[in-house]
């Protein structure tokens, strides 16, 4: 028993060291900026078919600091109620992640069920900054190191990992 344990040890221990770039040293590095805007993101098929069909009337709004979400939310047998949710961005492990800082309706928190559609619904707003990283840097390992909000846009800056051939002497 110890021994299969010890040989899935050793298999795990491999497949991540095969997984690692060969070293840092031989990764160059090169710092880039990506610009989103307010109207990129409410163009896009996430805003104009949101995912679920509780959500409607999005509109995706950049400010300094945060990106706010108004939102009309129907639950079933109730009536639609026009939302407000604030999501502020979080950078974790080289990726972004954003979090839901507040949802409101007429200046007030929503209930629990109000506030987990928003929450469910609008991790989209995830999903849209991951491919438009991914597109736009395709080619390699990426870490975001930070993302700035201002009026109407957004910009993250990247560090890209890209590999570079050994060098032989041939003498």
């Amino acid at each position: 028993m110890k021994t299969k344990a010890m040989m899935l040890l050793v298999a795990v221990a491999t497949i991540l060291t095969l997984a690692l770039p060969a070293s840092f040293a031989s990764a160059a590095t090169e710092t880039k900026t990506i610009t989103i805007t307010e109207a990129q993101i409410n163009a896009s098929y996430w805003v104009t078919n949101p995912v679920r069909r509780s959500i409607s009337n999005v509109h995706v709004t950049i400010e300094d600091g945060d990106v706010s979400i108004a939102a009309t939310v129907t639950l079933p047998h109730k009536e639609a109620i026009a939302t407000v949710s604030v999501w502020v961005p979080k950078i974790v492990a080289g990726n972004v992640y954003w979090v839901l800082k507040s949802a409101t309706h007429d200046g007030q928190p929503v209930s629990n069920a109000v506030r987990y559609e928003i929450n469910t619904a609008f991790f989209r707003i995830r999903d849209f900054v991951r491919d438009s990283l991914r597109r736009e840097f395709k080619y390699g390992p990426y870490k975001v190191t930070a993302v700035n909000l201002t009026s109407g846009l957004m910009t993250i800056d990247v560090t890209l990992y890209r590999r570079t051939p050994a060098t032989t002497s041939t003498k």
